[in-house]
């Protein structure tokens, strides 16, 4: 009989239901007609009665759509502001405790030191006074930052003196940071500028483009002509059109735009990252130089996914050109294998016994694991499977290796609490970094030590505490990266900014949504029985299809233009960072998740001839061989613009007076000493005495301990020669300890130990209870699937008194799971070497 039987029950049973707000329901509340069917309009049992009860049913779910909804919305948001109240608080508390201001202070600090006081009081507080201002992007201005640059513009202007605003509303990308295009876009209205403005750069004749090739000057000039149009965005790109400069007349360039055909993400990744494949090797086989080309994304998930990628092809394809990557993470400290074992060792160090739980294991028995993964990783070539694998596998055992807090801290009777921070990890870096790692990953190390050494400079010495700081913002930290040109360039597009690359590949052009919702303040004024009073003025909401015909649907449609604004600005600077080469990879209309991708498909379709000769008439183009616009079609889901690239032998980097005429290998990371760097404050310390065998044999077991390689032996007699102990000897005496410690090392039999090894542990103990360990000298995995285990000694003492001491370390490693065992004494001053049963 009605129309609205089946919403109205629902309602009925369920309340509100947003889902039962049909178009019907509202023609309802026009007309009370709507909500009968045919028959049920002439029916008797239709009655005034009747029509009053469904129009105030109607006009009750009519209400709610308006007002419920909002306060869902607001009720799924609320927590936000609560949290956002907490952390205020909280700084507030940081800023008062630790006598500091936040940089986000300084806009609003600076306006209430100015209030309403004038230009020469700015002046007068500076001890300075200019007279003309050159302010460069100034798209990336925020209100509250142009209401402290105002009053200095206003005072010189004043003195009819002469200022200079740069910027281009087109390469507005820091919305995020509060920036507001619309400012340069009116500022030639201000009050103080009227009538004494000139504008340059807004018309094709000013606006030259002296990077790019001409192919890719034509097809971004008629691509983004195309895009603003259907966008409504022509009055901010009205000058996006350039010419092209006279040395890329003749200088074509190449473009190639490809559509994904798959909906599905795992389908048009798969073609967009062997596409990009495709076209990198053709590149690289073109004399382009790795450091030539960019890969930008918007997203780092992108980014990895892009970077994981051609790491399979590049250890899947032997052919493949050699690159190498770089990109934000790849220069970030922590990433480094040999960082993560410091931390490692840290962290068992700072680990207690307690556990909540028979069942749970302890703090120290997680950081041990996690600390036998990392060695594993950085001491062999294993596979992150495979380390874990052997971790675990060695987990059970009775015995297990583990730090001896004496070891780590370098002197004898120490603890590694009482050690500073900084020797503890340069002991670290020496005793249980490998000398591969310490050489390749020197860079990191050196960063880390200098983020500790900063650290403890701000009078927070203990572990713990820089572990808490490293994991809360440390972990951030990055290396300063040269320019590399034997590394491709993988990086965000707000990065690229500025820069310029001869091959550019945007393999995600269609900026796909990311899985987090944006925030946006909302302004309310009021809501239908709540007091006015316990409403804030302005809320944070997550943006949501849902606030469509709501109070917020203004608001919401405010920020989301803008939101495609920005995208569409993320592309234009994306799109001019190349000068050769252009890739661009969209996917497919049909594709779920694109926030613009059919918007750039649609724009791809509109250039043909007649929508260039369109381009050519508005901006006054009458010599077609010179028009910086071109038209193409979308055949077979490919655009291609002139012809792919091959870099001339003659071109070259430009060369400045700060150029490096060549490069230098960085050199093993070196530590004078392994002991703390406090030790040579020590008084009444006993010297070494070349004539006493015990000192003779401490020398040369140290110097022993610091070897891993044949290599290593002049930088480990030369910590010998400058350690606080050697005071006293002479350059005889060194010379001596010199030519025995060498002449160990090279000897045929020991060659094994010291050269070709796969794995090698010097003083590793093997821990059997919290009081008790022991400590080989020597542990070598060799080349031949043995496990040697050396114990140095000096003097002339029977090798049968050592004996027992060999086998247990021979059990011990047993015990460990570790097999083909052999056992050895070296005899350092004879040169003898005794093997052991086991």
């Amino acid at each position: 009989m009605t129309n609205v039987y089946k919403p109205l029950v629902k309602w009925q049973k369920n309340g509100y239901d947003s889902k039962a707000l049909s178009a019907t329901i509202a023609k309802v509340e026009d007309d009370i007609e709507q909500a009968y069917v045919k028959k049920g309009k002439t029916s008797p049992l239709r009655t005034p009665e009747l029509d009053g009860l469904i129009s105030n049913a109607v006009a009750s779910m009519s209400f709610c759509a308006k007002n419920v909804r909002p306060l869902k919305i607001i009720a799924a948001n609320l927590y936000q502001l609560g949290m956002l109240s907490t952390l205020t608080a909280y700084l507030d508390k940081f800023r008062q405790e630790n006598s500091t201001i936040l940089l986000s202070d300084t806009n609003a600090l600076i306006a209430k030191i100015i209030g309403n006081e004038d230009a020469p009081f700015l002046y007068e507080r500076v001890g300075v006074w200019f007279k003309h201002y050159l302010i460069d992007e100034f798209q990336d201005t925020s209100h509250s930052q142009w209401q402290n640059i105002r009053p200095l513009i206003s005072e010189s202007l004043a003195y009819d003196n002469d200022n200079l605003v740069i910027g281009d509303e087109k390469q507005c990308i820091y919305r995020f940071r509060n920036s507001d295009p619309t400012l340069l876009h009116n500022l030639h209205t201000e009050e103080m500028a009227q009538g004494r403005t000139v504008i340059s750069g807004n018309t094709i004749e000013e606006n030259t483009n002296w990077r790019s090739s001409a192919d890719v000057i034509r097809f971004n000039n008629t691509f983004f002509s195309a895009l603003v149009k259907n966008l409504g965005y022509e009055d901010i790109y009205s000058n996006v059109a350039q010419q092209i400069s006279p040395k890329h007349l003749s200088h074509r360039g190449y473009v190639r735009v490809k559509v994904y055909s798959g909906t599905k993400k795992e389908d048009w990744m798969t073609e967009a990252l062997d596409n990009l494949t495709v076209e990198l090797r053709r590149q690289l086989m073109s004399r382009y130089r790795p450091g030539d080309i960019a890969i930008l994304v918007r997203r780092w998930d992108e980014g990895n996914a892009v970077i994981g990628h051609l790491e399979d092809v590049r250890k899947a394809d032997p052919s493949f050109p050699v690159f190498r990557i770089v990109s934000d993470s790849s220069l970030l400290i922590g990433n480094s294998p040999a960082v993560s074992l410091i931390l490692s060792r840290l962290r068992l160090l700072s680990s207690t016994d307690f556990s909540t739980s028979p069942r749970k294991k302890t703090q120290r028995e997680i950081a041990n694991l996690i600390n036998r993964y990392e060695s594993l990783r950085t001491d062999s070539a294993m596979t992150p499977a495979s380390a874990l694998d052997l971790a675990l596998r060695a987990e059970g055992n009775t015995v297990s290796e583990m730090a001896d807090p004496k070891k780590e801290s370098g002197s004898t009777g120490q603890s590694p609490t009482s050690i500073d921070l900084v020797s503890l990890v340069e002991n670290i870096i020496v005793n249980f970094v490998p000398e591969k790692s310490r050489r390749d990953e020197n860079l990191y190390l050196t960063a880390f030590q200098d983020l500790v050494t900063e650290f403890v400079g701000r009078g927070q010495g203990d572990i713990r505490a820089f572990l808490r700081w490293w994991d809360e913002s440390g972990h951030k930290s990055a290396v300063a990266g040269a320019k590399d040109d034997s590394a491709l360039n993988i990086l965000t597009i707000h990065k690229s900014k500025g820069l310029e690359y001869p091959c550019v590949h945007i393999p995600f052009a269609q900026m796909n949504s990311g899985s987090h919702s944006e925030l946006a303040w909302f302004e309310i004024d009021e809501i239908p029985g709540v007091p006015t009073d316990c409403i804030p003025p302005m809320i944070p909401l997550k943006l949501s299809s849902s606030m469509e015909g709501t109070v917020f649907a203004d608001r919401y449609a405010e920020v989301t233009a803008q939101a495609k604004l920005d995208t569409v600005n993320l592309l234009y600077v994306a799109f001019t960072r190349a000068v050769d080469e252009l890739h661009i990879g969209i996917t497919s209309p049909e594709a779920k998740g694109a926030s613009i991708g059919p918007d750039i498909y649609n724009a791809l379709t509109m250039c043909d001839p007649t929508f260039c000769r369109g381009l050519e008439q508005i901006n006054g183009i009458h010599d077609l061989s010179q028009s910086p616009f071109t038209s193409f079609s979308l055949a077979d889901s490919l655009i291609t613009l002139g012809q792919p690239s091959v870099k001339s032998t003659e071109e070259h980097a430009e060369k400045t007076s700060l150029t490096p005429s060549r490069l230098l290998e960085v050199d093993c990371y070196d530590s004078k000493s392994h002991r703390s760097f406090w030790d040579n404050t020590h008084l009444e310390e006993k010297y070494y005495n070349i004539e006493d065998a015990r000192d003779r044999g401490i020398m040369l077991h140290d110097t022993m301990a610091a070897i891993r390689t044949v290599a290593d032996v002049p930088v480990a007699v030369n910590n010998l020669r400058h350690s606080k102990k050697a005071k006293e000897l002479t350059e005889t005496d060194i010379e001596e300890i010199h030519a025995i410690i060498e002449s160990r090392v090279k000897d045929p039999r020991a060659a094994r130990w010291f050269d070709g090894y796969t794995r090698l542990l010097i003083e590793r103990p093997v821990v059997l209870s919290p009081s008790e360990s022991r400590r080989p000298d020597r542990v070598v995995w060799t080349a031949d699937g043995h496990i040697d285990i050396i114990d140095f000694k000096s003097g002339s003492q029977p090798a049968g008194k050592y004996r027992r001491q060999l086998i247990e370390y021979a059990r011990l490693l047993a015990e460990l799971g570790y097999q083909n065992l052999r056992a050895y004494l070296y005899y350092l001053d004879s040169g003898e070497i005794v093997e052991f049963a086991v």
